[in-house]
């Protein structure tokens, strides 16, 4: 993909990479490229051609690699996507992380969050992501995901 023209990446891989997108198991596959291509674009062309597809896997619960990509690329997705549809679309993946079984999502959620935590409101983070962090802390029993948390309020 990285040899390809920007332009034949944006008019013709993407579409047919989010035809994939239709199938859940297919997605922890196809997502990594998507990224790729997202890599080389400026903010107008990844809002117009590449976030549209990501919103419609932006929600999918199982395979879990799905939210450990989306983990993994967060900086990238924060420093493309528009604030509205951070609030909108991204702080709801980030809580679902927080909530997961997974310990390397947990740990990667909890030091992407503070890189954000201007883009959250006061309601937001005192009512939804504070108290998820708290539960966490207390519920889990890995010591680095408890340290994590108190490193995350911390910052």
């Amino acid at each position: 993909l990285g040899q390809l023209p920007q332009r034949v990446c944006l008019y013709r891989v993407v579409p047919r990479l989010s035809r994939e997108f239709v199938n859940p198991m297919m997605v922890p596959f196809v997502l990594p490229s998507m990224f790729v291509i997202a890599e080389n674009c400026n903010k107008q062309e990844f809002i117009s051609h590449i976030l549209p597809h990501l919103k419609a896997v932006i929600t999918i619960q199982e395979p879990i690699q799905v939210l450990l990509i989306f983990m993994q690329r967060m900086e990238l997705m924060l420093k493309m996507t528009p604030c509205e549809d951070v609030k909108s679309d991204v702080l709801p993946l980030l809580y679902r992380a927080l909530e997961s079984d997974s310990q390397d999502i947990q740990e990667l959620c909890l030091s992407v969050l503070p890189t954000f935590a201007e883009l959250i409101e006061y309601p937001a983070m005192k009512n939804a992501l504070l108290p998820r962090i708290k539960r966490l802390c207390i519920s889990t029993s890995f010591v680095s995901v408890r340290v994590n948390c108190l490193v995350c309020i911390g910052k």
